[in-house]
């Protein structure tokens, strides 16, 4: 639409500004959900009435979208999945089977594996980073008993504790900066190496010793594909991805 342009590092982002340059409005669109924030209503009043929407809500502060709880303060953002995670079902494996942590899976228990670590995985990359290094630990290789537990044990977790998510805070949008870390844990599982990297929306003040606000936008617990031969090329591989997540 007239006045509206797409962000250059995301084309399913279009934002508004008035002649002065100020941000007038932003809105995300993710399929068929819109996601927005304005100054006044009537910047994006041709919307409902152009298109039929299933549900439409002006100033809430707390709502749902694509599955998650987004509950918004008055200088912060509060993300998490409760209706999910309280959800989660988890079938106990039986006595003697746990009794046995090396035995490979078998029967329903591969299915089983997969349903959890799928569950895990979109908790851990929507709203829940801590989980993320343990779900992509219990992937690959030759699954046992034993890893079926873990990952139960984590889906049990997760379940007990569903309000669990990320808090975006609010930053002066001209001195924020983007602060990234990545390492790297050489032949951690068997003869594999993980990587991991957080990247932070935050405040100059954090360099400082001091310290300051900053806001986590982006993590990832991953298993290096190339082959590294010491702790060093692991750890400069984990901080190429975390420089390239930040670019």
């Amino acid at each position: 639409s007239e006045g509206w342009t797409r962000h250059s590092m995301d084309q399913s982002v279009l934002m508004r500004y008035v002649p002065d340059g100020s941000l007038l409005a932003v809105l995300g669109i993710h399929v068929d959900d819109i996601l927005g924030r304005c100054r006044n209503a009537s910047v994006i009043q041709a919307l409902p009435e152009r298109f039929k929407w299933g549900s439409l809500f002006f100033g809430a502060s707390e709502y749902l979208f694509c599955g998650r709880r987004v509950l918004m303060k008055s200088r912060t953002i509060q993300v998490s999945m409760p209706s999910h995670n309280v959800a989660i079902e988890i079938n106990r494996l039986p006595r003697e089977r746990r009794a046995r942590p090396e035995a490979p899976l078998e029967g329903g228990e591969p299915s089983e594996l997969i349903s959890g670590i799928g569950s895990l995985q979109w908790v851990g990359s929507n709203v829940n980073p801590p989980i993320q290094a343990c779900v992509s630990m219990a992937q690959g290789g030759s699954p046992t008993v034993e890893t079926l537990m873990q990952v139960q044990s984590m889906l049990k977790e997760v379940r007990s504790n569903p309000d669990e998510g990320i808090t975006l805070l609010c930053m002066d949008r001209e001195s924020a900066m983007i602060v990234t870390f990545g390492d790297g844990s050489w032949a951690n599982v068997g003869n594999r190496t993980q990587a991991g990297y957080v990247t932070y929306l935050a405040q100059p003040s954090c360099l400082t010793p001091e310290g300051g606000v900053a806001s986590m936008v982006d993590w990832r617990s991953h298993r290096l594909k190339r082959a590294c031969h010491c702790t060093l090329y692991a750890e400069a591989m984990a901080s190429r991805a975390a420089a390239t997540s930040a670019t």
